[in-house]
Formats: structure tokens, C-alpha cells, sequence
């Protein structure tokens, strides 16, 4: 059995690892899964699968700053399925998948046998070489079935027509003229909604028609771009600072442990700062209290300089 390692975002974008048996994770190079970043133990956690249960197993391994296995702290080992989110540092996020690899136990699919029957097959009548159709009363050759024969109408017309038909047409054949008006009436009647430009709901009387939207849902996201990343903000409270905790970590000498609070809040971002040292300026204006902040605002937090944009 093998797993997948696969980092999509952050630093560590790209770093993709192939886990067979036993892995540890860290920052030291004698780990099997190296992620070089400060924040990531020496030696950090460990996967590795079991025999007796056949299943992979997560554990972390005292590291600094933890392991997470779908948002939740990894406190003794985990027992891991097929798809899951590990984040280590709480900060880098791996996809762990299980691979199916059927070799890898030496099973080998039964192999698939298939028994001919062979059965004598009579022939029929029809596969005589001497069988002749019989003649059809009215046809006069009879070496042909009655779908070989050409068929020729009544002389007389239709049965309620007032022009001869041709006998040298079938019905489907026939120049049939609609009378007049037929086709206006039947193309209205057989309009269905998919041809209409709209469909309009039933009236009701007494109440006005009123033409029902859906709402427009803006997300919300913070560009900050003098570390050249893009935090997308969470409805409700996003705590801008320097450690991991924050929901937008900032490393940065000028970042407060707690700098600032964005809250979003009906489609509104307001922005306040949180007592931070080197303080929170919009368009330049240092602000001391809640200040509701447009899209494309400029954004200052101590020397960090980021921009609000939606998506």
C-alpha cells in the first residue's frame, strides 16, 4: 500500500512526497519528507502503515508547533483513510491520499477462463440452398418476398381528397398542402416555454409581479504584497498578526503579535486596530477606531503594506 503527500498553497506549494511503508516529516534532511521552513520541527510527525490493521496512521512527534489532521490536534497517533488535510505548524497544508496499488500484496486476479461449448446447429428452413419463396397471390414474380415487391396504391385518391394520387408515390411521398391558416394555428398552439425569451410565472391576483434575484455574495480577499500573498478573509473576525494563531500571519519585524482585527460582516469589511506598536493606516490616515474599509482601499499594518480586493 503507498500514499501521496501533495502541498497546494503557501511556501511550500508544489512539495509533493511518495509514502510506501514508514515516513517522518521535518525539517532536518534525514527525514523522508523534508519541508524547509522555520516553523516545521527537526523532526515533525511520522505516517506510517500498519499490517495488522491495514490502515496508515499520522502521529506528531512533540513537534514546536503541532500537527493537524482535518483541523483537529494530533495528540497520539490517528488512524488516516482514503482523502484527508494534514497541516503541520498549523500554517502548511498537505493533501494525504491513499493509493490502491493491487501488486503490492502479490495478489493476482483469478485468471479468467472461458469454456467453448460447441453445439450442433440445425438448419432451418431459411438456410436451405434450395428453398424458394412461395408466390403471393396478386404478385407475379415469385422469387421475391412480398417486401421485395413493388406495392402500388389504389387508383382512386385518398379517402376524402379531392385530388388523384400518384401512383408512383407512397403516402409519405405526397405533396400535402395544410389548408389555409392550419400552419399559423398549429405553430402558436405547439410553442412550448423552451422556445419563449422568458417564462413569466402564473399572475396571482392583486399581487404585483416582482422579478426575484439572487443575492450577490462578494469574497473578500487581502493582498498584501510586499510578501507577495493572497489571505482570503472568513466571514466574521480574521486576526491579522505575527504569530501562527493569527488568521493572516505576518512575519514580520513591524507585525504585533496581535496588530489588527478584520471583520466581515454582510457583505462589509470594517478594520480596527488591536493596540498594535507600529499601528494600522488606511490610505495613509492612521485610524484609532473601527474604520469600514472599500475594495481596493490601501492598507498599511506597521510597514506591511497590503490592498483589499474580492474575488
Amino acid at each position: 500500500m503507498q500514499a501521496k503527500l501533495l502541498c497546494k498553497t503557501g511556501q511550500l506549494a508544489g512539495k509533493e512526497f511518495l509514502i510506501k511503508k514508514d515516513a517522518t516529516i521535518g525539517k532536518h534532511p534525514a527525514n523522508d519528507c523534508v519541508l524547509d521552513a522555520d516553523i516545521i520541527s527537526g523532526q515533525h510527525a511520522r505516517i506510517y502503515f500498519d499490517d495488522a490493521e491495514s490502515v496508515f496512521f499520522v502521529e506528531d512527534l512533540n513537534s514546536r508547533n503541532g500537527t493537524l489532521l482535518d483541523g483537529k490536534p494530533v495528540k497520539y497517533k490517528e488512524k488516516l483513510g482514503e482523502l484527508h488535510v494534514i497541516t503541520f505548524a498549523h500554517k502548511f497544508d498537505f493533501i494525504f491520499q491513499r493509493l490502491k496499488v493491487s501488486s503490492e500484496r502479490g495478489e493476482k486476479s483469478p485468471a479468467k477462463t472461458s469454456k467453448k461449448i460447441e453445439t450442433p446447429i440445425e438448419k432451418t428452413i431459411f438456410d436451405q440452398d434450395d428453398f424458394i419463396v412461395p408466390a403471393i397471390e396478386g404478385l407475379s414474380d415469385g422469387s421475391k418476398t412480398v417486401f421485395d415487391q413493388e406495392i402500388a396504391f389504389p387508383p382512386s385518391g385518398l379517402e376524402g381528397s379531392s385530388s388523384p394520387v400518384d401512383l408512383e408515390k407512397t403516402v409519405r411521398d405526397q405533396d400535402v398542402v395544410p389548408p389555409t391558416g392550419a400552419f399559423e394555428t398549429a405553430k402558436d398552439a405547439m410553442q412550448t416555454r423552451i422556445d419563449q425569451d422568458f417564462f413569466a410565472p402564473p399572475s396571482i391576483p392583486g399581487v404585483e409581479p416582482t422579478a426575484q434575484k439572487a443575492p450577490r455574495v462578494l469574497t473578500f480577499l487581502l493582498q498584501v504584497s510586499s510578501i507577495n500573498k493572497i489571505f482570503e478573509l472568513k466571514e466574521g473576525e480574521n486576526v491579522v498578526g505575527r504569530t501562527d494563531e493569527s488568521d493572516i500571519c505576518l512575519d514580520q519585524s513591524s507585525i504585533s503579535r496581535r496588530h489588527a482585527i478584520i471583520r466581515v460582516e454582510k457583505g462589509k469589511v470594517v478594520l480596527q486596530d488591536a493596540g498594535s506598536k507600529n499601528k494600522t493606516f488606511v490610505n495613509d490616515e492612521k485610524i484609532e477606531s473601527p474604520v469600514e474599509v472599500g475594495l481596493d482601499a490601501a492598507i498599511r499594518f506597521g510597514a506591511v503594506e497590503a490592498k483589499l480586493v474580492s474575488k
